[in-house]
């Protein structure tokens, strides 16, 4: 299983032959031998096989062996601080195997919108130690909590993955205040006869909560640990840019969700959030359309789904104005277009992705079309009027020439070079006869998002009996 998780990325680059899915195919073989359930050793196999999962369509629910994993963890009492004493050595291992599951279970719970498998209230332990396991193993003390802190910046092997634990905690905080069922009063609410959403009365306790997230963000980029020479994906600065923008793009969109009034008037706090919006979601798409150049990065569906959902939300803050000063540099055009040329990529590589991206690419064209292009056309006749004016009776007789000559081209060179001309698409044509809706096909969205959900939702996983026999304990 090592083999297989890090092999795909060099697989995928080109840099290696050696197949991962055959590694993992060689692991399930000894899949019914081996600890799933009953042990510490047990989570970590099945925290494996789920990092596979997260590259490869693998037939297992992903989010069910995250709940596995997590149900275990609070039966051996991982969550809580130890009353006895451990080795420092060991007390780190069980920290690090809690906090991974902890990270599992917000991934995948936070892309399903389903229930946490744990509240954060009811988490006592604490974070890993950021110190080397050598550091630990010759410091000489009886207890974890007795080694001394790091007194210089330099990055330790836990660095990052502390860094993306507190992360975590950020986002599953916005999950619980800003989106739907995740609060544990909403279901008592429910009862009541209210909902949960009952608990922002204004604008203001939105805004209220808005602002104490963004800095709790800020603050946690402020802290990024940095690396004078990356030796992975996860040691590069661009990789924490990418993480914050797509966090802060989930605050923005909660905010949005939860504002009382729909009748958006854009001033002081809406626009704040609305101007934030776009402006992660943005940087989502650039972010990743840089790492994807670079190399750096591979696809997933998680990936899909952050890049997708992006897309939709600039598009949903050009449709409502809230972009209007930027379109004579025509960055949306830019960031949309770059956003359909990485959604083109991802339906190359994942077919049952190909309905979500034709459906991107027609909103995309129908947002420039109508709003975009009709907004630059306002400016120009605007700016036509007010030249015509201004040069009534200097021998100028239009001032046609003027204003063709100023206006900008609506070629494709105009938009900008595609980051990812490897992949170069050739922009949208409603005409074509080949792409058509075909909602009863096997265009089907809805078939096509319970394809794309299967390795998160449901599966099985192909063994023998030896392991539903140990699962009907849970």
């Amino acid at each position: 299983m090592v083999f297989a998780v890090s092999a795909t990325t060099k697989h995928r680059s080109g840099l290696t032959c050696q197949d991962p899915y055959g590694y993992f195919k060689a692991a399930e073989a000894y899949l019914g031998n081996i600890d799933l359930i009953g042990n510490v050793d047990a989570i970590q196999n099945l925290l494996l096989i789920t990092r596979f999962g997260m590259y490869h369509h693998i037939g297992t629910s992903l989010w069910d062996i995250s709940q596995l994993c997590m149900r275990q963890c609070i039966e051996w009492r991982l969550h809580l601080r130890r009353s006895v004493l451990l080795d420092p050595l060991t007390e780190q291992h069980y920290r690090r195997i809690f906090w991974a599951c902890y990270v599992l279970d917000r991934h995948n719970s936070g892309i399903l919108g389903r229930p946490f498998g744990i509240l954060d209230t009811d988490i006592d332990v604490q974070l890993p130690a950021d110190v080397d396991d050598e550091t630990i193993v010759n410091s000489g003390v009886d207890s974890l909590d007795m080694i001394a802190p790091r007194t210089d910046s330099r990055p330790t092997e836990l660095s990052v993955f502390i860094h993306c634990i507190k992360l975590r905690q950020i986002s599953s905080r916005i999950h619980t205040d800003f989106y739907t069922g995740r609060s544990p009063s909403s279901h008592q609410s429910e009862y009541a006869g209210n909902t949960s959403s009952s608990k922002f009365k204004s604008i203001g306790h939105v805004y209220t909560s808005f602002s104490r997230f963004y800095s709790e963000l800020k603050a946690w980029w402020s802290t990024n640990p940095t690396f004078s020479n990356p030796r992975s994906l996860y040691e590069k600065p661009e990789w924490h840019a990418f993480l914050y923008e797509k966090d802060l793009m989930l605050l923005a969109r909660g905010a949005l969700y939860n504002i009382p009034s729909r009748s958006y008037s854009f001033g002081g706090p809406v626009k704040e959030i609305f101007l934030t919006c776009y402006q992660a979601a943005s940087r989502v798409i650039e972010l990743y359309g840089d790492l994807m150049q670079k190399g750096a990065i591979t696809w997933t569906r998680t990936y899909f789904q952050v890049i997708f959902t992006a897309g939709l939300s600039v598009i949903y803050c050009i449709s409502q104005g809230v972009v209007k000063d930027m379109m004579n540099g025509r960055e949306p055009v830019k960031t949309l277009t770059l956003c359909r040329e990485i959604l083109a990529l991802f339906r190359e590589k994942m077919p049952d992705a190909g309905s979500f991206t034709f459906v991107f690419e027609v909103l995309e064209s129908e947002c420039i079309r109508s709003k975009i292009n009709v907004e630059e056309e306002a400016q120009y006749t605007e700016s036509a009027t007010t030249y015509n004016i201004i040069n009534q009776g200097t021998g100028a007789e239009d001032g046609t020439s003027s204003l063709t000559d100023m206006a900008p081209q609506q070629d494709s060179t105009d938009v900008g070079n595609s980051h990812l001309n490897a992949y170069h698409m050739q922009p949208f044509d409603q005409e074509s006869n080949d792409m058509t809706l075909n909602f009863t096909g096997n265009l089907d969205l809805m078939t096509q998002l319970q394809t794309g959900m299967d390795e998160y939702a449901w599966g099985w996983i192909p063994m023998d009996g030896n392991f539903w026999d140990q699962t009907t304990f849970y």
